[in-house]
């Protein structure tokens, strides 16, 4: 077959416009089945190649062609301290290869080198600009260079990191992002394009081979910028001593994101705008897949068409492309960015083409002036603010102002789709008034039936009529005068003013519907929840279940107030739990005697029961309950619902506390997929996803893993709650909690620092909230041996001196503890705690005058207390040695006020009991004491175990029952020697304070039962 010369220039003309890599593919289709065009075509493109430059030098010799090819760099060939392993890619003037570095270290990079017969001084001066352009940025979004030099031939390279990956648009497509997810990686590009601006540099061929997404440093996709070929200097900057020339019929760029400026060829110099309109051609394809002008069907019409395309027609937007693409062309589209084709178009319809649209300007001064105001547009379209590229008119400000807070207008919404049918209904009613009227004129002889009915129309239609004009004058009512808060930005004050105008305004219309008035109530309601004044939810609550339970055939209205109630007692502070149980169950009884089977009503009601009870710590019955709950939402088909996320949630945190991790984390992790699939990428639901599954690893002593989501969860959080609420307290106390595990103290403390920050700032420094986190952050300071730190935090928060008594007891440094009980007691000298401790400290250095005066300052600050824990604390301190002659009767009284007002806990049960044990042999009455005693012994406490033991023993001593008493001291010291710790033992625990106890106690009974001592039948005591 021979070529159709015609045909041959129109294919090489189209040819010589793409780059080298590029002409291979394009030729299989250009030449598909024509072997003499393709043989033609290939001719002249090695023609081509090596005649560029031709004028530049002297003819070659044969012999200088030989030594030429002869030169051609393969893989297996070492270039300086670089070993060529395969060639990656071609361009115009250089070649590509993966290389390993040999020295100072091993690794793979680029090394790019110009081509044989290609170093000709232009070529040189734009292969040496890339070199220095790459040279002079340093961004995780340019490839950076990490060496240069010249081969043994004198043709220059440069080494710089090997980028492995996708390129951006493949990546999009292959992963099927969202629109938000493409922005997002579109957002970093952008950062990377401004930081090269920043350093002079324009790239002038941004497209998306140039653009490769590959992994970054913590995982996530990371776009890296590339092949800085023809990047051109602005400002001044200087990249080379060679000079390139742009010659006067030479395109420099890729036609299909190439600015109308790098179009006009001797046109003025392209500037850092140039790139923004390639960066609006990347938007574009992102968005649509394909790019604004079709360079594959221009190029067929000359360079010139391409040229007068570029500078003069406009491109269609992109919401508009999408909409004019064939069906199967859109339904993949819509597939690859994972929304259905209708939603696709209106997701790019509107802000998107403002932004795509500005940045594809053919006049330049009218494009965004820097990638980070394109940025910057593109961040506030997705936080759905107004953006700068559209006219800023009153309603698109009000739009994006519903979008922002979807739940509040979305009442609103409701109540006027209300008001809508409700008018509907009338005006069909009226309808049909007229034809019953009709029908009564001519049918006579049924007059009365017809009247009858005629009037019991026209009162329903009057009711109707009255229902819906009272909710319209209503709304009109509570929306007027509140535009001006909407321009005045006072978003969270507005929609708090708005509820606030229409709850005081129902109180007024006495004569409104009553069931217009509940249906209000209940909107009115949710919205002051979501704005979290709760104080405010109740009583309009109330006053809807008071109505309906009025109206028998109103039982829904009851099962949905009470569900409505149990769900706010459950948030409230503190939490009234008892009362959501109820609640929650009589709603659900409700349900069953309505409708009956399953539904997404009694999904939502059960899952709700599930969190009250859990709550409450009836694990158990929460387990069953959310078990329940997941199998109806599986056999209604809501494996991938967002309904499920919290029925999920709640049986992982059941499992959790039952330590069956396993089975708890696959369930943690399909709610954070279901998560970010509906919600995205950054939202809420997402961040308290996260914070579970932090959670279960922490629990699951998965330490790092924990750390890792629980820092997400944060970071997350930081970017949806405003800074003045506070609610990163829940994440700041998890990482530092976890932090503190893993013996990060320094990392934990500074965690804890900011928590105790915020906590003050929103709390007070009372609070219990701050007490705790600053105790705790005292506790980080003093692993960290940080004294200094501690004692300026002590200065302030004299709690802290609490932790530093405990550490020292911990470790057996009872002076350091003295120092600080005794401090904490001259602080706080109604606070049992410090009385406490300087006890047990006092007692284990045997000073005996001072635990008698201690004791004093006991009776007269403590006598009469009904606190059970206080009394117990107390008591022990007082009776621990013998005194004889000392009055017992303060600390015998704390002991009684112990075991009659204390808890049922097992372990405050045991405790109380062996205080009562010692109050009685303290007293003289044996056989009570041991009664006491055995009890306070039968616990599972090791430490309880053995002080009670020991007291049992003196007494049985004292009752003539030697034999008993011997074996019950001999049970004491095997406690103590399997069970507890030993006082020289580096680290005692929490065992420390029976440990003491248990050491003065044998200090007395030793000696009594072996016969070392005199009875202690002697030392009764005298109770005054």
């Amino acid at each position: 077959m021979i070529a159709d010369p015609a045909r041959v220039i129109e294919v090489f003309t189209e040819a010589m416009l793409l780059p080298a890599e590029a002409r291979c593919a394009f030729l299989e289709r250009a030449c598909a089945g024509n072997d003499a065009l393709r043989c033609k075509l290939e001719a002249l493109l090695k023609s081509s190649d090596r005649a560029e430059g031709f004028l530049e030098h002297p003819p070659e010799t044969i012999g200088e062609a030989r030594d030429k090819a002869a030169a051609w760099e393969k893989p297996g060939d070492t270039v300086d301290r670089y070993r060529l392993l395969e060639q990656i890619g071609e361009g115009g003037c250089g070649v590509v290869f993966v290389a390993e570095q040999q020295s100072p270290v091993l690794r793979r990079v680029a090394l790019k080198v110009v081509k044989p017969g290609m170093d000709t001084r232009s070529v040189i001066a734009r292969f040496e600009a890339e070199r220095q352009a790459l040279a002079l940025m340093d961004h995780p979004g340019i490839a950076h260079v990490f060496d240069a030099g010249a081969t043994e031939r004198g043709r220059p390279y440069f080494v710089m990191e090997l980028v492995e990956g996708l390129r951006i648009t493949d990546y999009c497509d292959r992963h099927a992002l969202s629109i938000g997810a493409r922005l997002e990686l579109f957002i970093q590009v952008c950062d990377a394009v401004q930081h090269a601006h920043q350093k002079g540099i324009i790239h002038r061929d941004i497209k998306p081979s140039n653009i490769i997404v590959t992994a970054g440093l913590d995982g996530k996709p990371l776009p890296k910028i590339i092949d800085f070929g023809i990047a051109k200097a602005t400002a001044g900057q200087r990249l080379t001593d060679k000079t390139i020339l742009t010659e006067c019929e030479m395109l420099i760029g890729t036609p299909a994101y190439m600015s109308p400026e790098q179009a006009a060829l001797a046109s003025a110099d392209a500037d850092t705008r140039t790139d923004i309109y390639s960066l609006g051609v990347l938007l574009y394809e992102l968005l649509t897949g394909t790019t604004p002008f079709d360079t594959h069907e221009l190029l067929k019409k000359g360079l010139d068409e391409v040229r007068r395309v570029i500078q003069e027609e406009e491109p269609v937007r992109p919401s508009a492309r999408l909409g004019a693409m064939l069906a199967g062309d859109l339904k993949n589209a819509s597939e690859l960015r994972k929304a259905g084709p209708p939603k696709l178009v209106r997701e790019v319809q509107g802000d998107p083409d403002w932004i795509v649209m500005k940045a594809l300007e053919k006049d330049r001064r009218r494009r965004y002036q820097t990638a980070s105001a394109m940025v910057e547009d593109v961040q506030r379209y997705l936080h759905h603010e107004t953006i700068s590229a559209r006219p800023p008119s009153v309603t698109y400000r009000f739009q994006k102002l519903v979008v922002r807070h979807k739940l509040a207008f979305g009442a609103v919404g409701i109540i006027l789709t209300t008001l809508a049918a409700g008018l509907t209904v009338t005006l069909w009613s009226l309808k049909e008034e007229r034809h019953a009227r009709t029908d009564a004129e001519t049918a006579r002889k049924d007059a009365d039936k017809q009247r009858r009915k005629a009037e019991e129309s026209q009162q329903h239609y009057l009711q109707e009529y009255t229902r819906s004009v009272q909710a319209t004058l209503f709304m009109n009512d509570m929306l007027e005068g509140v535009g001006p808060a909407v321009a005045n930005g006072r978003d969270t004050t507005l929609l708090k003013e708005i509820f606030d105008k229409a709850a005081e305004r129902l109180e007024r219309q006495a004569a409104m519907h009553p069931v217009v008035q509940a249906d209000l109530r209940y909107t009115i309601a949710r919205g002051y929840q979501s704005l979290r004044v709760l104080e405010k939810v109740e009583p309009l609550l109330r006053a809807n279940l008071a109505f309906y339970r009025g109206r028998p055939d109103l039982k829904a209205g009851v099962s949905e107030t009470l569900y409505a109630l149990a769900g706010l007692h459950q948030i409230v502070v503190p939490p009234r739990l008892q009362e959501a149980e109820q609640e929650v169950r009589e709603a659900l009884e409700i349900d069953a005697a309505l409708k009956g089977g399953e539904s997404m009503q009694v999904l939502k009601r059960k899952t709700l029961l599930g969190w009250v009870v859990l709550k409450q710590g009836k694990m158990q019955e929460a387990e069953q309950c959310l078990r329940e709950a997941l199998a109806t939402g599986e056999r209604l088909k809501l494996e991938r619902s967002v309904e499920l996320i919290d029925v999920r949630n709640g049986l992982a945190h059941v499992l959790i506390e039952f330590e069956k991790f396993a089975e708890a984390e696959p369930l943690l992790q399909e709610s954070l997929s279901v998560a970010q699939e509906k919600y995205g990428p950054s939202h809420v639901n997402v961040a308290n996803c996260l914070y579970l599954l932090g959670m279960c690893n922490e629990a699951w002593a998965k330490l790092k893993e924990a750390e890792d989501l629980y820092r997400q969860c944060l970071e997350m959080r930081r970017r949806i709650f405003p800074a003045d609420r506070p609610h990163l307290e829940g994440s700041l106390a998890a990482l530092a909690s976890v932090l503190q595990k893993e013996k990060k103290w320094k990392e934990a403390a500074e965690v804890y620092v900011e928590l105790v920050a915020l906590l003050r700032r929103f709390y007070g420094d009372q609070d219990g909230r701050v007490v705790r986190r600053t105790a705790a952050l005292a506790d980080v300071f003093i692993a960290d041996g940080n004294e200094a730190r501690f004692l300026q935090l002590a200065a302030e928060f004299p709690e802290v001196w609490v932790m530093k008594a405990l550490d020292a007891a911990r470790h057996g440094q009872w002076e350091t503890g003295i120092v600080a009980a005794t401090k904490l007691q001259e602080l706080l000298p109604a606070d049992f705690r410090g009385y406490h401790l300087l006890a047990a400290f006092l007692v284990q250095t045997g000073n005996r005058a001072a635990c008698r005066e201690l004791c004093a300052k006991i009776c007269k600050q403590f006598a009469g207390t009904n606190d059970p824990v206080t009394a117990e604390r107390m008591a022990r301190a007082c009776l621990l040695l013998p005194r004889p002659g000392a009055d017992l009767k303060v600390p015998c009284e704390l002991a009684e006020t112990a075991v009659t007002h204390g808890t049922a806990d097992t372990k405050s049960v045991h405790y109380n009991q062996f205080c009562k044990a010692l109050a009685e042999y303290r007293q003289g009455r044996w056989e009570s004491a041991a009664l006491w005693a055995r009890r306070a012994a039968g616990n599972p406490v090791p430490g309880t175990q053995a002080v009670s033991c020991a007291v049992l023993a003196m007494a049985l001593h004292q009752l003539g029952q030697t034999d008993d008493a011997r074996a019950s001291l001999k049970e004491c010291l095997g406690i103590m020697e399997k069970s507890l710790p030993k006082l020289e033992d580096e680290d005692l625990g929490g065992d420390w304070h029976d440990l003491i106890t248990v050491h003065a106690l044998l200090a007395e009974a030793q000696p009594m039962i072996e016969g070392k001592a005199p009875a202690a039948s002697q030392q009764t005591k005298e109770i005054r």
